[in-house]
């Protein structure tokens, strides 16, 4: 294989490539922790690694099904403990399935990158394409507003973001989250006319939930 799917890749045979390297992956089990032995990690670094060649050149070539599944098939044998790598494969089939149609699947793929962890603000663009997917392709909008309250935890001080969860809140007509989401951006503002409109629609969502002690 090391000798023969490059040489595939090479000649643009990517459909015969991906074949052998599916035939290749089944059953492999991700060289994970210090009981891996030498002979698993090796192969399931050259299969990475092989797998790795096929997409970059299935890119070049601009075959999408075929980058799709060897990413896919990438995921599998790579190390669970391999974070950046897995990390930039997902985002990478995210992409991918964007272009494809296959919105689920890229807000799913979004999801295992999230649960992956980075930086807040790595974490709050992550939160921020899965809302506009879910809003936009998937028509799901308490989706939407769970995604942009993730958002909203790494990047509290986004104003769109809030007014965009709020706007999704009344059209939900959720009030206890209305109420919730008002709150917590007055806490972050200084006294102003933002902050007094918030306390109001605050004030007239507690109303509508009988607490009164709220309004």
């Amino acid at each position: 294989l090391q000798v023969l799917v490059p040489e595939l890749v090479k000649r643009a045979d990517l459909a015969d490539a991906l074949a052998r390297l599916e035939s290749a992956c089944q059953g492999v089990v991700p060289a994970d922790g210090q009981d891996a032995n030498a002979a698993t990690a090796a192969n399931t670094t050259t299969l990475a690694a092989l797998l790795d060649l096929l997409a970059i050149g299935s890119q070049k070539k601009g075959d999408l099904a075929v980058e799709i599944r060897a990413r896919e098939l990438s995921l599998g044998v790579l190390a669970q403990n391999d974070v950046d790598a897995r990390a930039a494969q997902l985002e990478r089939l995210a992409d991918l399935y964007g272009e494809a149609g296959r919105t689920q699947n890229a807000v799913d793929v979004l999801a295992s990158r999230v649960a992956l962890g980075g930086n807040d603000e790595k974490l709050a663009a992550l939160f921020a394409r899965i809302a506009q997917l879910e809003e936009r392709e998937l028509k799901n909008l308490p989706a939407a507003a769970d995604a942009l309250r993730g958002r909203l935890r790494f990047a509290p001080d986004d104003a769109q973001a809030s007014k965009r969860l709020q706007q999704l809140l009344v059209e939900l007509k959720d009030d206890a989250g209305l109420v919730d989401e008002c709150l917590r951006r007055v806490a972050r503002l200084r006294p102003g006319a933002e902050r007094t409109e918030l306390l109001l629609a605050a004030g007239d969502a507690a109303v509508s939930l009988g607490r009164n002690d709220q309004a």
